[in-house]
This record gives C-alpha cells, sequence and structure tokens, in this order.
C-alpha cells in the first residue's frame, strides 16, 4: 500500500466536521421533507373538509329545505377542530424522533452502494475511543476515514428522497387552494351561505322565497302569542288551540316580495303518531287552525312553499289557574260588635269562607280579599262597576270605568304590604271596604271603596302565562243596617182616656247591632215637631233587643197624660222611639205605630166602660145558653145510653146497637167541640172584664170596692171556670167517647158528665148575676148622669131665658 502525499492528506478534525456535516445536512433535509408532505396534507385535508360540508347542506337542503341544525354543524366544527390537530400531529410526529448519526449513515449506505460500508465505520471510529487499538488496526481504520472523507463530499444528498410523493401532495394541495378560491370568488352567495353556517352559527342561513312566523292565538280576547325561544307554548287543558301562521311584510334578501305559499300545512306529532294538517286561509297572509279541547301534548312542524321550520312547535299542555279557596279577612265596624274578641280582650279579624260564589257583609266593613290559586300567579286583574285593578310585579294599575264600562286611562297605585301577588304561597290579596255610598272610580284608593253591593270578576294570570278563560265572579251583597224594629201593643187602655189616665205600653224594640236610644215621643193636636219623653228604664249596652219594662215585676213602660195638663176634648198622639248606633251611614231611627187618644171626662168614660160592659154580658149570656142546650142534650144522650144496655143485653140487637154507639159518639164528640169553644169564649169574656177593670184603674175611675167586687165576684170565678172545670168536663167527656168506642155503654161516664156540666152552669149563672148587679149600678150612675145634664141644661136655658127677659124690659123703657 502506498503512502499518500502529506500536502493532501486531511487532519482527523478536518475529517469529523465534514462527516458530521453531511449528516446533519441530511437530517435537516429529511425534515424539510416531512414539513411539506404534512403541508400538503393538511391544506388537502381542509379544502377536502370545506367541500365536503358544502355538499352535505346542499343536499340536506335538496332534501328537507332545512338548514342543518346548529348542533349538527358544532359537532362538525368540532370533530374538525379535535381531528386536524390530531392528524397534524401524526403527520409532523418524524420531526420529533431522534436521528441518530448511525441510522442516517445506514440510509446513505443503502442509497450508495459505492460506499461499502465504509461509513458507518467511519461514523464507528469517529465516535469511539481508539486508543485501546492495536497501531496497524489505527492506521487502517484511519486510512479508510479519509477515504470515506474524500469520496461523501461528491455524493448527491437529494437522491436519498422520493421526488414524485411531494410533487403530488403540493399540486393537489395547490388545485384543491385553488378550487377553493376560485369558488369563494365566482359564488360568493354560497361563500357566504358557508360562512352563515359554518362561523356564524346562524340558525337560518338558506334565502328562501317565503318566510312564515308562527304564533298562538290564546283566550280571552283573542290575545296573540309568540313561542318562547325554545319554540314551545304552554297551553291550557281543554281548551281550544288556534294556531296562527303568517306571512312578514317586507322583502326577502332578493329584493322581492315575500312569496305567499298555495298552502300551509303542519306535520304533526303526537303520541307517537304522525299526521299532517293543511291550514285554512283566513286572510292574504293568514293562515290558522283551530284544535278544539286539546287533552294532549302537541308536536309539529310548519312547511309552506320552499320554507320550513328548523326545530319543531311543541305545545305542553298545563292546568289553567284556578282559584281553589276565596276568604274575607274582615274588619267589622265597630259600632256592629260583631268582631271576635280575642285573649287579649281586644276585637279581633274574622276571617270568612266564600262557600260558592256570593257572601254577604255589613255594610262600612274593611276586608281584605284573600284569594289562593292552585299555581303560582304573575298576573291578575280585578274589577268592579266602577274601577279595575291590574296588579302587576311591574307595576300596579288602577283604571275608573265609566257606566257603559269604557276603560279610561290607568293610573299607578301603590299597594300595602299586606297587598299583591305572592307567587311562593299561590295567594292574591287586595283590601276593599263595601260602603253603602259610592259615587264613582275616579280616583284611585286604598283600600278600595266600592258597593253597597257588587260583583267582582277576577281574571288570573300564571307562570305558564296561561290566562284564565272565564272571570272568576265573586258577588259582594252589602247588609244594610236597617233602622230598628219596634213592636208594641197598649195594655188596659182604650182611645178614650181622662186628663190623668196613665197609658201602659208593652212591646220589644229589635235591631241588628243594638239599640242605643229608645223613648216616648208625644204630638198634642196637630203639632208637627214630636215630644220626647224618657223611659223609667232605658237601655244599657246596646241591646239588640230591649223589652219595654219598668221594672222586673212590670213589663210595661208607663205614659202619665196628667203632666201635660190637657184639656177635655183635645188629641194626644203617642208613639216610641228608637235609635241604632250605626256612626257611619246613621243613626237610624224609628218610631212605633202611633196610638191616638182623645181626652173625656170622667162621666163619659164611665159611659164607654158601661157599654163595653154591657155587651160582654150580652156575649157571655150566650155562653150560658149554648152551655144549657149542650147540658139538653147530655140528658137525651143518657136516654140513648139505656136503649144501648137493653141492646147490649139483647144478643139478637146487634144492628140496633151499632146504631146507638154511633149516635153516642157523635154526641160526646160534638159536645166535646162545643165545651171547648165556651171554654175559648169564656176566656176572652173573663180576659175583657179585666182589660175593663185595668182601664178604670189607668184612667182613676176606679174604687177600691169595685176592683175588689170585680175581681172576686167576676173575674176569679170566670178563670176557676175555664181552667179548672172546664178542663175536668173535657176529661170526662174524653172517658165517655172512649166508653162506647170499646162497646160499653158509659153510663157512669155520663153521669159525671151531666154533674160537672150543671156545677159549671151554676157557676156561670152566679157570675151572670153579679155582672147584672154591676150593670144595674152603672145604669144608676148611668141614670144619675142624665138627671144632672138635664138639669145642666135646664139652668143654662132658665138662665139664658132669664137674660133675653132683662134685655127686652130696658128694650121697653128706652135703654139700648
Amino acid at each position: 500500500m502506498s503512502a499518500e502525499p502529506e500536502t493532501t492528506r486531511t487532519t482527523p478534525d478536518e475529517l469529523r466536521e465534514t462527516v458530521w456535516g453531511v449528516l446533519a445536512q441530511l437530517r435537516q433535509r429529511i425534515r424539510n421533507y416531512i414539513t411539506a408532505i404534512s403541508v400538503s396534507r393538511l391544506v388537502i385535508l381542509l379544502g377536502g373538509l370545506f367541500w365536503l360540508s358544502l355538499l352535505v347542506d346542499q343536499l340536506y337542503f335538496m332534501a328537507t329545505n332545512l338548514e342543518l341544525s346548529v348542533g349538527f354543524r358544532k359537532f362538525l366544527l368540532g370533530a374538525s377542530f379535535v381531528g386536524l390537530p390530531v392528524f397534524l400531529l401524526w403527520s409532523i410526529w418524524p420531526l420529533f424522533r431522534q436521528m441518530q448519526s448511525r441510522s442516517l449513515a445506514l440510509v446513505l449506505e443503502r442509497r450508495f452502494p459505492q460506499l461499502n460500508d465504509r461509513l458507518i465505520t467511519t461514523v464507528e471510529f469517529l465516535q469511539d475511543d481508539q486508543s485501546s487499538l492495536p497501531e496497524l488496526t489505527r492506521q487502517m481504520l484511519g486510512r479508510t476515514v479519509r477515504e470515506v472523507g474524500q469520496q461523501i463530499k461528491q455524493l448527491p444528498i437529494t437522491d436519498v428522497f422520493e421526488r414524485r410523493p411531494i410533487q403530488r401532495g403540493i399540486i393537489t394541495a395547490v388545485a384543491v387552494t385553488l378550487s377553493v378560491l376560485v369558488f369563494l370568488v365566482m359564488n360568493q352567495e354560497a361563500a357566504a351561505r358557508w360562512k352563515n353556517a359554518y362561523v356564524d352559527l346562524a340558525p337560518s342561513y338558506w334565502e328562501r322565497n317565503t318566510q312564515l312566523e308562527v304564533q298562538v292565538v290564546a283566550q280571552p280576547s283573542d290575545q296573540v302569542r309568540e313561542f318562547d325561544s325554545n319554540r314551545e307554548y304552554k297551553h291550557a287543558r281543554g281548551r281550544d288551540l288556534v294556531v296562527l301562521v303568517t306571512v312578514p311584510e317586507g322583502i326577502n334578501p332578493d329584493g322581492e316580495p315575500w312569496v305567499i305559499p298555495e298552502r300551509v300545512r303542519l306535520d304533526l306529532t303526537s303520541h307517537d303518531e304522525s299526521s299532517y294538517i293543511v291550514l285554512n286561509r283566513t286572510g292574504d297572509r293568514e293562515f290558522q287552525y283551530t284544535f278544539t279541547k286539546l287533552l294532549h301534548d302537541l308536536e309539529f312542524d310548519v312547511q309552506g312553499g320552499d320554507y320550513r321550520s328548523p326545530e319543531s312547535y311543541h305545545v305542553r299542555l298545563v292546568e289553567p289557574p284556578q282559584i281553589e279557596e276565596i276568604a274575607l279577612e274582615c274588619d267589622y265596624p265597630e259600632y256592629t260588635r260583631l268582631a271576635p274578641i280575642g285573649r287579649d280582650g281586644q276585637p279581633q279579624l274574622e276571617m270568612l269562607k266564600v262557600q260558592g260564589s256570593q257572601i254577604s257583609i255589613p255594610h262600612e266593613t274593611k276586608f281584605l280579599l284573600n284569594c289562593k290559586s292552585n299555581k303560582s300567579l304573575v298576573r291578575a286583574s280585578i274589577r268592579t262597576d266602577h274601577f279595575e285593578v291590574n296588579l302587576d310585579p311591574e307595576q300596579t294599575t288602577w283604571t275608573p270605568l265609566r257606566e257603559e264600562g269604557e276603560p279610561q286611562p290607568a293610573q299607578s297605585l301603590n299597594l300595602p304590604p299586606e297587598a299583591g301577588i305572592f307567587p311562593d304561597s299561590r295567594l292574591l290579596s287586595f283590601p276593599f271596604v263595601l260602603s253603602k255610598t259610592v259615587e264613582n272610580g275616579d280616583e284611585p284608593n286604598i283600600p278600595a271603596r266600592f258597593g253597597p253591593s257588587a260583583l267582582i270578576r277576577i281574571v288570573l294570570e300564571d307562570v305558564d302565562g296561561v290566562i284564565s278563560d272565564q272571570p272568576i265572579r265573586l258577588n259582594i251583597t252589602g247588609i244594610e243596617d236597617e233602622a230598628p224594629l219596634i213592636e208594641t201593643e197598649l195594655q188596659g187602655i182604650s182611645n178614650s182616656i181622662t186628663r190623668k189616665a196613665v197609658i201602659p205600653v208593652q212591646g220589644l224594640i229589635r235591631d241588628d247591632y243594638g239599640v242605643v236610644k229608645a223613648r216616648f215621643e208625644y204630638r198634642v193636636e196637630e203639632e208637627e215637631k214630636w215630644q220626647p219623653r224618657p223611659f223609667r228604664s232605658r237601655p244599657n249596652d246596646s241591646p239588640v233587643e230591649y223589652i219595654l219594662e219598668r221594672s222586673e215585676s212590670e213589663d210595661y213602660e208607663l205614659f202619665e197624660v196628667l203632666p201635660l195638663d190637657l184639656s177635655i176634648g183635645q188629641r194626644l198622639t203617642l208613639t216610641v222611639y228608637a235609635e241604632d248606633g250605626d256612626t257611619i251611614n246613621g243613626p237610624h231611627e224609628s218610631r212605633s205605630q202611633q196610638y191616638v187618644f182623645n181626652i173625656v171626662d170622667t162621666d163619659e168614660l164611665l159611659s164607654l166602660l158601661y157599654n163595653k160592659e154591657l155587651n160582654l154580658r150580652r156575649r157571655f149570656e150566650r155562653i150560658i145558653e149554648e152551655m144549657e142546650k149542650a147540658e139538653r142534650d147530655f140528658d137525651a144522650a143518657r136516654q140513648q145510653v139505656d136503649e144501648l144496655e137493653e141492646s147490649l143485653a139483647n144478643s139478637g140487637a146487634a144492628e140496633q146497637q151499632v146504631q146507638f154507639q154511633r149516635s153516642l159518639a157523635v154526641a160526646g164528640q160534638r159536645g166535646l167541640f162545643q165545651i171547648r169553644k165556651n171554654r175559648s169564649e169564656t176566656r176572652a169574656v173573663e180576659e175583657s172584664f179585666q182589660s175593663l177593670l185595668e182601664e178604670s184603674v189607668n184612667n182613676g175611675v176606679d174604687t177600691a170596692q169595685m176592683i175588689e167586687r170585680i175581681q172576686e165576684l167576676i173575674t176569679d170565678p170566670l178563670r176557676r171556670v175555664h181552667e179548672v172545670s172546664f178542663p175536668k168536663l173535657d176529661a170526662e167527656l174524653g172517658l165517655f167517647k172512649l166508653a162506647i168506642e170499646e162497646s160499653r155503654s158509659g153510663r157512669s161516664e155520663l153521669t159525671e158528665v151531666t154533674r160537672t156540666t150543671a156545677r159549671i152552669l151554676a157557676e156561670m149563672r152566679g157570675v151572670l148575676e153579679e155582672m147584672r148587679d154591676l150593670l144595674e149600678f152603672h145604669e144608676a150612675l148611668q141614670d144619675l148622669k142624665e138627671i144632672i145634664d138635664t138639669q145642666k141644661n135646664l139652668s143654662e136655658e132658665t138662665e139664658k131665658q132669664q137674660k133675653e127677659n132683662l134685655i127686652d124690659s130696658l128694650k121697653s123703657l128706652g135703654i139700648e
């Protein structure tokens, strides 16, 4: 082996730099190659995704007339944003691999066989420690290294790479890029649509000739309601649902008016069943369809012309708002004393629950109307004949109403804390006053005043936006505080009285909430003004019922005539006056029946009493005559009893026996009717005599002897007759009738009847004699009165005649 000239030798450091430089150049070219391939692939993938998204959107719209859903587009974008980095990372992953010098040397050895493994030997020689090798070996390796160093400089490194893959990638990437750019420039409408769809994520991005808007016509008052942002509408179960589809005014993106489709249809989905309905055209731009009494949830799409709703519309049925309970928290007027008393002894509010749709409360009652609903509320309207209150979370308003019901401008209303809508408790509250006098509702006031009776109409709107289809009606009737009711009657007095009479008046005064004042009032002759006269016992603590009584033993009030110093012939009018405690609309006052009395002298009154006694005696004589007839009938019945006993002893006289029994039964029944009638009339005579006695006492024309005589000889015996004797006779007649019905003769029972009848007649005849004696006494008084009147008249006539004679004598003497 010949040695190389010294001038061509290369130092080891230079050899190392040459080898490492070539390997570094190869390493960089590999990285560039990988980068170019990755970029071209990425560009091709992006272009492919663009064309794929455009194609999918076009095909879907052609098939359905719908845009791709926002969710699906978001999914595509999300998948792209995730897939592209993954793809790119996969493409450039070789760049992150560590390229060892030995691996690069092997690449060159395989591409350039002429190196004959010397390059790998050189890399190993340069990397390993050679101090342990023999000298000869080191010299041989050094020569090999120098030869490789000279040869590697001449290697074409670019021949290591295949050119076709990278050329195809770049050409394809450029073609895809140019196709996208040309499409975007030439078809800007499609470019804008793609941007709206995948960049702006617009719900609607296809340009259409037809546009449809979907709404609902809600009751009451045909209110047009919108679907919410989720295309959902909550509808009251069981009500009619009117779907309204309209073509809006204006122009489409092409500058042309929106095209009105020939027909519009709803594609329905309900209970997992699909169908479609064609809407009725109700105007130039309106289409409607009514679902009657909807009972199930509904889902539908709207289609007309080239328009189709991008998302389905949902109708969810809910229960309509209703009032479950109405209660009035009442604060009654103080004078009514209706408020319950609490433990502290103070009046409390009373809670009245409304049963049905009507309730009655006193006028001027303040109350808080509490309505509990089945759902939480957001708005409510309370309407009366004079005003309407709209309760709204933002602002509560008061709207006056005219007689014809026409609303006026609304006014703002500030509510107290206890009034308003309370969603958490499903409660609606508003304060009112039921007043007897209400002019109008022009001015807002709290509590709201209405009345005297009124119909309240309440309309609710719940959290679902459902409004009551019919107002809830509450009829509140005012209980008017009437004037006191007075019932009176005179006791032991008539219309003719003396100057010193006292007038007993019995009676009862009633008032709903209490009698505050009560007294006598009177007028003399034609006076217009009533004069008051207090009672001895006046109303205390405003009783609801006040009885006219002077004391516990005197159940009447007395009006004394003597203090008036009336003259004979004057007329006195007497009444009872009462007044209630109404401090708001009152007080209410009333007067009883008016009693008119004529003032007469004692003699005239006695004459009147005499006539009454005479009439009573005649009535009593007729009673005695009827009792005598009854006695004769009983005697006749005794003969029939004898005949009945004979028929009972004779077994063959059954028919005759029945006739006798019927006759006796009729006689017994007739006797019962007669004695009961006579007993009632006897009691009336006794009471009339007692009244005459009281009248004489009240007029001051009585004497102790006359009172004692009438009581002991007339009224007391008559009372014993109708309270003792007649009931005994009634019982005996009943026993007689029972004996006949039991087919007995009844002789012993009839005997007792005749005896008792005789005793009653004897007592009555004794009373009659006393009546006659009393009348003879009064007749004597009457005769005496007539004699006195005649003498008085004669005296007056004599005096008059004497005056006339004296005047004639003076005239004859020439004296005028």
